[in-house]
């Protein structure tokens, strides 16, 4: 867990009324200045699938640096496709044009399991990212994509698994709901429409050999769409505490809210500002993951009010 300190800085006060100005208050990280609050293959569409697709073999990792996007709008960008049994994987990249999932999350182009056809019975297929060498980041790998899914909720599912030895061995990532992924352990299996989800990857800092795939399970009966993703990011999480202002219901007093937007991690922070406080902060000494928030009241001494 990291431990960093937010420090408030506060200009002037108002001259009228009982709010700071709260255009002149900015966040400070132990990374640097955050800014102010509220910053914070073919293309014919017609989908490309395995025989053409094989999985990078992870000789010539590429440098993950500031991190990794991708919305497949230029092609299949070095992902592959495999399977772990005899039978044939669904995957394919194209426009979606199934029953459930019609187009990209954005754009035109995406992976899905089946452009326009149902997925098969008994599948364990892969579609497998290039390799990344992540041998820089001090922090573990934050995966972010936009995903849409179609199946027999019961025992059909996607699920992330990734590789840190160039994909000798394997292992699940681990999901949570809050985050648009599925609980630890499981899968996404269902129907949603598009949207966003992330995820951690435990011990991924400082690996030069990542690999990032995507799992389909099926069982023996009963199919749809399937999954489809789209809009892929790899980036390292960072200690990035956001801070929004607020006036309070008392005079004197905003409401501040903090949110891990760097999904580092962050365990103890101070919120303080230039200007005297009326009460001491108390610092808080509990983690927030990524996307969590913390709200606070916070004074403005009276004097300090008075002397504008």
């Amino acid at each position: 867990m990291r431990v960093s300190r937010i420090v408030v800085i506060a200009a002037a006060l108002t001259a009228a009324g009982c709010l700071p100005d709260l255009d002149g208050w900015r966040v400070i990280t132990p990374r640097g200045d955050a800014g102010p609050p509220g910053d914070g293959g073919s293309r014919d569409g017609g989908g490309i699938d395995a025989s053409i697709l094989p999985v990078d073999d992870c000789s010539a990792p590429i440098p993950l640096g500031v991190g990794y996007t991708e919305g497949f709008e230029s092609g299949t960008a070095g992902w592959g496709i495999a399977s772990e049994n005899e039978r044939s994987p669904s995957w394919q990249w194209g426009t979606p044009a199934g029953e459930v999932i019609r187009g990209a999350a954005e754009g035109s182009f995406a992976f899905m399991t089946g452009l326009d056809t149902d997925y098969g019975n008994s599948e364990e297929s892969l579609l497998v990212s290039p390799c990344f060498d992540a041998s820089e980041a001090a922090n573990d790998l934050l995966l972010t994509l936009s995903r849409a899914y179609d199946s027999e909720a019961c025992c059909d599912r996607a699920s992330v698994e990734y590789s840190v030895d160039g994909g000798d061995t394997w292992q699940p990532a681990t999901g949570e709901a809050r985050l648009g992924w599925y609980a630890a352990g499981a899968g996404c299996g269902g129907q949603s429409d598009w949207g966003p989800a992330a995820t951690l990857l435990a011990g991924t800092a400082g690996q030069a050999r990542v690999q990032i795939r995507i799992r389909w399970h099926s069982d023996t009966s009963v199919s749809g769409d399937g999954f489809a993703i789209d809009d892929v990011s790899l980036r390292e999480a960072t200690t990035d505490l956001a801070l929004e202002l607020a006036e309070a219901e008392r005079c004197g007093y905003v409401v501040a809210t903090v949110t891990n937007v760097g999904a580092a991690p962050t365990t103890g922070f101070e919120i303080r500002t230039t200007v005297d406080v009326a009460n001491d902060l108390t610092p808080y000494d509990r983690t927030i993951a990524y996307l969590e928030t913390q709200t606070l009241e916070l004074a403005i001494a009276a004097e300090a009010l008075k002397a504008r």
